[in-house]
């Protein structure tokens, strides 16, 4: 079933391309566990570097909770009709600078947090709580489903 509940034949023949108009997908939500996870995994890894720990404690940190949170993305079954109707609009799936552009503020703060000399609890827990807070908020754009809404819906 798509998000417009209209269901989609599984047994369809690989080679008939021939979609009729109600089994195309044209809007796809993110699930809302998947955006609250990933949200808070991706912003883990921001608030990790603000942290008064060993710099190769907080890289693996980085590394592992920033990879679980976009894995997690990538995974998850919603994905396939984000795909069908990315290709349905634009028709190709692929990653552009406009996708990536919103995670801009997260690198940003990667950059910036090893290099504020008052690190500590409070700092991290403050990166943590901005990023996932931001992360949340612009989900949409970073997965991409905010480019398979109809122009008129929010």
């Amino acid at each position: 079933m798509t998000n417009d509940d209209t269901p989609r034949d599984n047994n369809r023949e690989a080679s008939d391309h021939e979609l009729t108009e109600s089994e195309y997908i044209t809007t796809v939500s993110t699930p809302n566990l998947v955006r609250t996870i990933a949200s808070l995994l991706l912003g883990g890894a921001v608030g990790v570097m603000g942290f008064a720990i060993a710099p190769l404690l907080k890289v693996i940190l980085l590394i592992v909770l920033a990879g679980a949170g976009l894995l997690f993305i990538t995974i998850h079954p919603y994905r396939r009709d984000v795909s069908a109707a990315y290709m349905n609009r634009y028709g190709e799936y692929r990653t552009t600078a406009r996708r990536l552009i919103p995670l801009f503020p997260d690198w940003l703060a990667l950059m910036i947090l090893p290099a504020i000399p008052m690190q500590g609890t409070f700092l991290g827990i403050i990166a943590f709580v901005v990023a996932s807070v931001y992360n949340y908020l612009v989900f949409p754009w970073i997965d991409g489903t905010a480019y398979t809404q109809e122009p008129d819906t929010p």
